[in-house]
């Protein structure tokens, strides 16, 4: 009986550690914790014969939840979710579990996890009773609260390997100088310390008592006090993507180190990339999961307060990462275009204003009217370069070089679409002369010039060789720049939609999105949307083929409520 009750402790204590010891709840499947729970159960009714089944399941739970915990990259807070068949009941629900991927077509499946552990999973909390105890309302504000602790500890495992395998590399740090090597990690070391020292506290109350009464003070902190460097690393995005996409392109060396880095089973089969544009997607979606926080606290109780304050600060820290990011590549473009454009005969004037930005650039086609029949010759391709405040009308010499036409500000000139297919100009080639033999259509425009370069009126009609083109350039040469956020009155028939996969914007007009970031499509051309993000009020056009309509109306409502919150929580 000695020998048995020995044995039973070595299993115990086996269990006991699993359960009990770091933030192991982080890797754990809920048919796993089931099957310690039957185990458990089943070592207090009968002891006899388990000694060598002891070594074994020893052996073999130590190399199971030795493993890394999830990338963030894998990771799907709940509490952004937006799935069209789910309430909000749904959204924290413990049977609400992640389906194993199934391979597709050109899909391999690299670094699968089962789904994360829930709050109301956790031995510790089954074991006191807790569920019985807590309405469903109270259980779902546990479960938000316990994912904002999972995930910041997959983030800061992300982080660690950025930080590990990527930064402190000497064969990646051989292949670059000192600035590229910059602006690629920036202050990639703080951002970690930061997760660290964010983690370290909401375990810690997690530790105190499972049943975890609040971490709003936690939230308010770290955003007001600690959280200063992620405005910094968001600042340096621009300068961080242009030097990735240059060294990928001219460097051999850095091209193959990168990959042979990438290649380590660490990094789940993901590129770098993935791991530098985390600090912005985490700090973006605090807001989001705090806010679900909120709408679970009764809202004349001291804990609502305490939770709309945390909301508050995290918010607010994230308009100064928006803020910080947009100002430095806006500075940067400008810079540039100063270089690249040369005024000639026409008159002058300082590009460089604190006030000024790009809107949109790029080539079209410019032809010139003739009765009411258009000319078959003659057609030449022209590069509009558009700002928010004056349109410049260009000529492109080289990839670098542009000799200025004309320009008109932006309160002088009117645009009109031609709808009319009788007026398609067929096109052979984008460059040069164009021809009228291809049938390729062209997708024309009008502007109507009230005052140009030299005071007079001037007309011109441009083609677009596809009709988003043309939708995307009219868009924005009618835009204003008065608040142009949606109010819920105007959001009424909008359509949303949930985006699938991440996408990083090419264009000037266009919008970078994340994961399950929810936007309101203001108009739809040619498999191209433009939207509204609805965490920030950002606008832009992105692919239809990375986001699903949201069909279900609870979530459509639910959504418009949340944006509502962010916005005033955001501008107050």
């Amino acid at each position: 009986m000695e020998e048995s009750a020995a044995e039973e402790n070595v299993v115990l204590g086996v269990l006991r550690r699993l359960s009990l010891s770091g933030p192991s709840w982080t890797r754990r499947d809920s048919v796993t914790v089931k099957f310690l729970s039957s185990f458990n159960k089943a070592v207090e009714e009968n002891c006899e014969n388990i000694k060598g089944f002891t070594e074994s399941l020893s052996v073999f739970l130590n190399r199971l939840f030795s493993s890394d915990p999830r990338l963030y990259q894998e990771y799907r807070e709940r509490g952004l979710s937006s799935n069209n068949q789910e309430s909000d009941d749904d959204l924290l629900d413990e049977n609400s579990v992640q389906a194993e991927p199934q391979p597709d077509n050109g899909i391999v499946v690299k670094n699968y996890r089962p789904a994360q552990l829930i709050w109301s999973q956790l031995p510790e909390v089954q074991e006191a009773g807790i569920l019985d105890k807590i309405s469903p309302e109270e259980r779902k504000r546990q479960e938000a609260i316990f994912e904002i602790i999972t995930s910041e500890y997959s983030y800061q495992h992300s982080l660690d390997i950025l930080f590990r395998l990527f930064k402190k590399s000497d064969e990646l740090r051989q292949t670059i100088n000192g600035t590229d090597h910059h602006h690629l990690f920036s202050n990639i070391a703080d951002i970690l310390e930061c997760s660290k020292r964010f983690f370290e506290d909401l375990e810690k109350r997690h530790k105190d008592n499972p049943f975890i009464h609040d971490i709003s003070d936690i939230v308010e902190n770290h955003a007001l006090n600690h959280f200063q460097p992620y405005v910094i690393y968001c600042s340096n995005e621009v300068y961080q993507q242009r030097t990735l996409q240059r060294l990928l392109n001219t460097s051999v060396a850095f091209k193959e180190t990168l990959k042979q880095i990438e290649m380590k089973p660490e990094c789940g089969g993901l590129p770098m990339f993935s791991f530098l544009i985390l600090p912005m997607q985490r700090v973006t979606r605090l807001p989001l999961l705090m806010d679900t926080i909120c709408q679970k606290v009764d809202p004349y109780s001291p804990e609502y307060e305490a939770c709309t304050r945390a909301l508050k600060a995290i918010s607010k820290l994230v308009k100064q990462c928006n803020e910080g990011a947009r100002k430095m590549e806006r500075t940067e473009q400008m810079y540039t275009l100063q270089t690249q454009l040369e005024f000639g005969k026409i008159k002058p004037f300082p590009l460089i204003s604190a006030s000024r930005w790009l809107l949109k650039r790029g080539e079209l086609v410019l032809l010139e009217e003739a009765g009411v029949f258009w000319k078959g010759f003659g057609r030449t391709v022209c590069y509009l370069f558009l700002f928010n405040d004056v349109l410049i009308i260009t000529k492109k010499k080289s990839e670098d070089s542009y000799m200025v036409t004309d320009y008109a500000k932006t309160d002088k000139y009117a645009v009109d679409m031609i709808d009319n297919e009788d007026n398609q100009i067929p096109v052979s080639s984008k460059t040069g002369t164009i021809g009228n033999r291809s049938p390729t259509g062209l997708f024309l425009f009008q502007i109507t010039m009230r005052k140009n370069s030299e005071g007079r009126s001037e007309q011109i009609v441009l083609g677009a060789e596809t009709l988003s083109d043309r939708a995307r350039w009219i868009t924005a040469l009618e835009v204003k720049e008065e608040n142009k956020r949606y109010s819920r009155s105007k959001t009424a028939g909008l359509r949303q939609v949930e985006i699938t996969k991440a996408y990083m914007a090419k264009q000037a007009d266009e919008v970078s999105l994340q994961q399950a970031d929810v936007v309101l499509v203001l108009q739809e051309e040619d498999g191209w949307y433009q939207g509204e993000r609805l965490r920030d009020g950002e606008r832009g056009w992105f692919p239809q083929s990375y986001a699903k309509e949201i069909t279900n109306q609870m979530t459509v409502e639910r959504n418009v409520k949340r944006m509502e919150r962010l916005r005033i929580e955001t501008d107050a």
